[in-house]
């Protein structure tokens, strides 16, 4: 097992020789047409492109993480882990209007369904510090016993759970009464959590135990223990909230929970180092990368078989798709660049110049990236993004 000194150690930032410690992931719905399974198609390379620059690189703080927009697309919230801030980022100007001190390492964030608040887990603060998105002021905070460290917020705005660093347990929250609902004990220490599109089920990756927990979110009881593959990260989910997909980072595989039965259903092997899928419901399929690759792989929801991939940049780390479906946007955290993948018809990409370290994006107003070595995060106008894929 790994020491709680090791998992804190290893949690500060991503490096080639260690990348279960770094993992970022994320998983978007999207609108298509259905296609049938087919044989796996090997893309020939496409000639050298020169990328895309930024429109904006905007300094922030130290290694910059899982960010997130209000829903106005106004403002976007980037948490600093290493400089224990938030910084917020006018996208109107592309410029920081405020930098909020927090009194512990940040590495998460959510946005109120108002987008008038966002809180932020402080780890070394024992607390949930909640910063008024007007006057960037953060001295709410809902005391906690134990370090929190990532996080999930209802739609509803009333329910927000976090799992804990130094202590093996979920805390559930009410945001809005700044008060602490339960403390859900577990056996072991989690590692990521995410809640179901109609916010029924909370699952938990317990990364270093090979499984998964579900949590039923009326009563908040653990319901479910679900061994899945090696290291499990952040799940994700179909719209209707009928499965779950976990991808295995150790053991290069998908598992497929059926979330009314939570049993596996299928394990579909995919390649070394698979970052969190995203599932396009329509089209059926499923796209998720294997970082240990340089892949974009994408699989067939029906069959279970991968029926194409397409290559990346060196380590790629998320699946973000665009709202319409159209494509795929891909970090690619050893080669400071972004792939932009055409889904459907000739799969084409491009690449976009970010900074060091891109390895979390955000689409809004534009394409946002933000750039853990580097300390900023790149912005990219949407206009002419993926222009090929028309």
């Amino acid at each position: 097992r790994v020491t709680a000194k090791a998992r804190a150690a290893a949690v500060r930032r991503p490096a080639a020789v260690r990348w279960p410690a770094a993992m970022r992931v994320a998983a978007a719905l999207v609108v298509a047409f259905a296609v049938a399974a087919a044989p796996v198609q090997l893309l020939p390379a496409q000639a050298q492109q020169t990328p895309t620059p930024a429109v904006a690189n905007i300094p922030v703080g130290q290694t910059p993480r899982v960010s997130a927009l209000t829903p106005d697309g106004a403002t976007l919230v980037v948490p600093n882990l290493d400089s224990s801030s938030v910084s917020l980022i006018d996208t109107a100007t592309n410029t920081v209007r405020a930098t909020v001190q927090l009194p512990g390492r940040v590495a998460n964030v959510a946005v109120s369904p108002l987008g008038t608040e966002a809180y932020a887990t402080t780890s070394n603060g024992k607390r949930i510090s909640i910063i008024n998105l007007a006057t960037a002021d953060a001295s709410a905070k809902i005391d906690l016993a134990n370090e929190p460290t990532f996080m999930a917020l209802n739609k509803k705005g009333d329910r927000l759970y976090a799992i804990t660093d130094d202590a093996s347990s979920i805390t559930i929250m009410n945001p809005i009464r700044r008060e602490v609902i339960k403390v859900a004990p577990i056996e072991e220490r989690p590692y990521r959590i995410a809640l179901s599109p109609d916010d029924k089920r909370l699952v938990v990756s317990l990364t270093e135990d090979g499984k998964v927990l579900v949590l039923e979110t009326t009563n908040n009881e653990v319901i479910a223990e679900i061994a899945t593959g090696e290291s499990p990260t952040r799940a994700s989910f179909d719209p209707k909230s009928r499965r779950a997909y976990v991808a295995n980072w150790q053991s290069g595989d998908i598992s497929v929970i059926d979330l009314k039965t939570n049993k596996v259903v299928r394990k579909i092997s995919v390649g070394p180092k698979p970052v969190v899928p995203a599932v396009d419901i329509k089209r059926q399929l499923l796209y998720t990368a294997a970082a240990g690759e340089n892949k974009f792989v994408v699989i067939n929801l029906r069959s279970g078989q991968i029926v194409r991939t397409v290559d990346t940049g060196p380590q790629p780390w998320q699946i973000l798709l665009n709202a319409r479906g159209t494509r795929a946007f891909v970090p690619n955290f050893g080669g400071d660049t972004i792939s932009v993948i055409c889904l459907g018809g000739s799969w084409r990409t491009e690449t976009l110049q970010a900074q060091a370290g891109p390895i979390w994006l955000v689409g809004g107003p534009a394409l946002y990236s933000m750039n853990e070595n580097a300390g900023s995060v790149s912005v990219f106008s949407t206009a002419t993004l993926g222009a090929s894929c028309k």
